[in-house]
């Protein structure tokens, strides 16, 4: 499902559905539109069904990202997802 909210100014919700006899493993990351990764948000062990993570607009190092257009990159198994996330400033 898509980020909410979206537009957003301070954080959102990025929701991942992990399928039964999923992958036991995902990563979860914020890149810039140019694809540099700024944020990992999850990078270890899922379980079946949904799993929520918050992104605070806030870099690796902390720093407040502008605002702009983001990319959610969700990676488990073989399967790679892609979602369009804007940050309003």
């Amino acid at each position: 499902s898509a980020p909410a909210p979206n537009p957003f100014t301070d954080d959102t919700c990025v929701r991942v559905a992990i399928p039964s006899g999923g992958a036991s493993r995902a990563l979860v990351v914020i890149c810039d539109i140019h694809g540099r990764v700024i944020r990992t948000l999850h990078d270890g062990a899922v379980t079946e069904g949904e799993m929520e993570f918050e992104w605070n607009g806030r870099d690796d190092a902390g720093r407040n990202s502008p605002g702009g257009v983001y990319l959610v990159i969700v990676e488990s198994g073989l399967t790679r997802e892609s979602r369009k996330i804007v940050r309003a400033r």
